[in-house]
């Protein structure tokens, strides 16, 4: 019996065997057909715009392809609503309920002023945020629903967007920016022919260098925020390459770089409106009626939140730049992505250094100062006071709580950046026999 049971197992272990062979050639020969996909990129893969091959792609053969694709695009089928109807109802649901309760508590949101553009938007605000809570739950798509859904999550974002300023040619430079990133997609969906595909990515590349041209004149002549003016720069010189590298035939790098730096913008904007978000969050939670109790909040209001304001802006950045490099494609998934940054360092030995420990680090001892200034408010104007401690003692006690906070965050610093605890302890060691030789006074009129 035990040798027939082992057989199994065995035989078990050999299929096992065969199909992680399998799974390792496949993702070898995937990791090639990637790397000859990104070689390709820098290669001239058709005739440049001004040459006759170019023009002699203008057949019947075109246009039949052409009504080919469009005709391809289809609603999803009976299967698709069968398996996933109930999402896409609890969708819309989700969008009715969060509508009304945005418009159900207006005179709620309005006293935040950085919540003010969700009050203007509300619908928008809605959609946007079921398709992020509900998308990934899809997983695998019809294309054209997942065509759909982003089609309206990049519209509704580019709404809220635009209701952050009041500035109509900014929201309408925003609104165009979401409506070419969709286009754009529509193409992919409808398998727009080549010639076709750019000839209009040329003409893109065309409007916007005009209209970045138009907007760089205009600042010059009645002036306006030099961010601006340099973004209308940046854009203009990404236009022209874009018109240039699709003029002389580089249709596959000309693409990549115009639907990358759309994407880069938007992503870039929608990371300012989360921080704007966020920043009324740290708003809204410091107006509380809980701080009216603590003095040392409300008189230092400002200070606190621009320090998380601080906090949250640089956790913001940090996932916008890990989606700015899967955007270039220059990893392959988020999670590649920030494995990859986070990763960057050099090594010193045995130890090595990368930016993820340096910026937990630097958050570790960012964290214990914030701490340690919160809870010397809380002791300094809610507890002491009650108990009748002197004002002496008092500032005494406040410090060594802020010592001692401030020495933990920095003993978990070290231990993040690798450092052994035994060193730790032999320093400490040494330095409490210093002190108590050489600082004995000091110490007992402090502790006294």
């Amino acid at each position: 019996l035990i040798s027939n049971e082992w057989e199994k197992v065995v035989a078990i272990q050999k299929k096992g065997a065969t199909i992680q062979a399998r799974i390792d050639a496949m993702k070898a020969s995937l990791d090639a057909l990637l790397s000859t996909a990104r070689g390709q990129t820098l290669k001239k893969s058709a005739p440049s715009l001004l040459s006759s091959g170019y023009y002699r792609q203008f057949e019947k053969k075109l246009w039949e392809d052409f009504r080919r694709g469009v005709a391809s695009v289809q609603w999803p089928d009976a299967q698709f609503w069968h398996f996933k109807g109930w999402l896409a109802l609890l969708q819309l649901v989700l969008v009715l309920l969060i509508t009304a309760g945005i418009l159900r508590n207006r005179a709620f949101i309005e006293k935040v002023d950085r919540w003010r553009f969700i009050i203007k938007r509300p619908l928008s605000a809605a959609l946007f945020v079921s398709i992020w809570i509900i998308g990934p739950f899809y997983g695998v798509m019809d294309r054209t629903w997942s065509f759909v859904l982003w089609a309206v999550a990049g519209i509704t974002a580019a709404r809220l967007i635009g209701g952050l300023t009041s500035d109509y040619r900014r929201r309408f430079g925003v609104y165009a920016l979401a409506l070419l990133v969709v286009f754009l997609q529509f193409c992919r969906l409808i398998a727009l022919p080549i010639p076709l595909f750019r000839l209009c990515i040329f003409l893109i590349a065309l409007g916007g260098v005009s209209v970045c041209i138009w907007q760089n004149m205009k600042i010059a002549r009645h002036g306006g925020p030099r961010l601006y003016l340099w973004g209308m720069r940046l854009g203009g010189l990404v236009f022209l390459s874009v018109g240039l590298l699709e003029l002389i035939g580089y249709h596959i790098l000309a693409a990549r770089i115009l639907e990358s730096s759309l994407k880069t913008v938007l992503v870039v904007l929608l990371g300012w409106m989360f921080v704007v978000l966020l920043e009324g969050w740290v708003q809204f939670l410091l107006e509380m009626k809980l701080m009216d109790g603590i003095p040392r909040f409300r008189a230092n209001a400002e200070i606190i939140e621009g320090r998380l304001t601080n906090i949250l802006g640089l956790i913001v950045f940090a996932f916008v730049t890990i989606l700015v490099l899967v955007i270039w494609r220059l990893y392959e998934t988020v999670g590649e992505a920030f494995q990859g940054l986070f990763s960057v360092g050099f090594s010193v030995g045995s130890w090595k250094l990368t930016l993820g420990i340096i910026i937990i680090f630097a958050m570790a001892l960012y964290v214990s100062f914030t701490v340690s200034w919160v809870v010397q408010g809380i002791l300094l104007e809610k507890v002491f006071p009650k108990r009748r401690v002197q004002k002496g003692v008092q500032v005494s006690m406040a410090r060594l709580v802020h010592y001692g906070i401030v020495f933990v965050g920095f003993l978990l610093a070290l231990s993040f950046l690798g450092v052994d605890m035994k060193n730790i302890t032999i320093i400490g060691g040494a330095l409490g026999v210093g002190i108590g030789f050489g600082l004995q006074s000091i110490v007992s009129n402090f502790v006294s």
